[in-house]
């Protein structure tokens, strides 16, 4: 049994250094000093680990991997938004990305999408299907996560059929959860003598041009959803309208 759990933990902390070595991969293709010096001691750590047969030198690595990540952060946001503003000059001019570049977008999107799970499980899980074409055009989801939030059920209590967000309620916050994943959004409300039947409907589509702010303190951290447009428009992500709906019993 001891030898089988060793095992399933080599298992696991190897999975989780492909996936740090691919993102630090990402991080140095995007300008990030980090990513480079990461990769390398990712392989090292991992060398070591399967030289010396000694499963410590994993857990060690990572936990260098996210001292180092997190010292240099600063560094690494300024050259993330050096790059990003360079690849948005780019598309606003006419011009086209090239591969790497397409490339170095669409990760940033699964990235994004991956980190934020966690917290914000229903824009994250938009953002990942628009990676997959929808032959429908249309996705519906069953959940009362949007009756959560404050301007959804005013907007219902009101009777109004639409609801939107400014782009200051994305930063982290009460309503980003619900401004990230539904804005705007079409209200829909059925109602019979047993159940009400509420509903949203959202386009799931990146805009042309916007800079969302997600952290402002301590580091700014921002989106510039242009360049995912860019790649909506090549054919790299493909929008659709989400549905998520949910019965109340009366």
């Amino acid at each position: 049994m001891i030898v089988f759990f060793n095992k399933l933990a080599y298992a696991v902390l190897i999975f989780f250094q492909v996936i740090l070595l691919l993102f630090s991969l990402w991080s140095f293709s995007f300008g990030c000093l980090a990513g480079a010096i990461s990769a390398i001691l990712l392989c090292l750590g991992g060398w070591m680990a399967f030289r010396k047969k000694k499963i410590i030198f994993l857990p060690v690595t990572i936990m260098l991997w996210g001292l180092l990540n997190l010292v240099l952060l600063q560094h690494s946001l300024n050259a993330y938004d050096k790059t990003r503003e360079r690849y948005m000059a780019t598309v606003q001019s006419g011009g086209e990305l090239v591969f790497r570049e397409k490339m170095n977008v669409y990760l940033l999107n699964l990235f994004m999408s991956l980190g934020a799970l966690p917290l914000y499980p229903e824009v994250a899980i938009e953002s990942l299907l628009l990676m997959i074409p929808s032959e429908s055009g249309e996705r519906s989801f069953k959940s009362d996560f949007f009756l959560q939030s404050e301007k959804i059920r005013m907007g219902f209590r009101k009777g109004r059929s639409t609801v939107a967000w400014h782009v200051g309620d994305y930063v982290v916050g009460r309503e980003s959860k619900y401004a990230l994943a539904l804005n705007p959004c079409t209200l829909i409300r059925n109602e019979t003598k047993q159940y009400i039947d509420y509903a949203v409907r959202v386009r799931v589509e990146y805009p042309v041009k916007c800079e969302v702010v997600l952290v402002k303190a301590p580091f700014r951290i921002s989106v510039e959803e242009g360049l995912f447009h860019y790649l909506q428009e090549v054919g790299w992500l493909h929008p659709y309208t989400a549905v998520w709906r949910t019965r109340v019993v009366k």
